[in-house]
């Protein structure tokens, strides 16, 4: 039998929505691409793959919206990166 994780005594998003993104985590992770290494850029790269691979991560990203910011917004460009992978 497998050990469950207890349920969390607060929930900081509605549960429905950590059920919904529970049932489309196989569809959304697929294999991490390799990416080219330019200098010292192995680190960063690594750190790119796993965010690619984390289903929820990738769940948020592709349901932002582009955002009407004049400054950076990393959920934008995290969005942009997945939709060229």
């Amino acid at each position: 039998a497998r050990d469950l994780l207890p349920c969390p005594e607060k929930w900081l998003c509605p549960r429905e929505k950590v059920a919904k993104v529970a049932c489309v985590w196989d569809t959304l992770n697929s294999a991490p691409r390799g990416l080219r290494n330019i200098g010292n850029t192995c680190y960063l790269n690594a750190v790119t793959q796993v965010l690619t691979a984390s289903g929820p991560l990738v769940y948020v990203a592709r349901q932002h919206q582009r955002c009407a910011r004049t400054a950076f917004c990393a959920l934008c460009q995290f969005r942009r990166y997945l939709e060229g992978v």
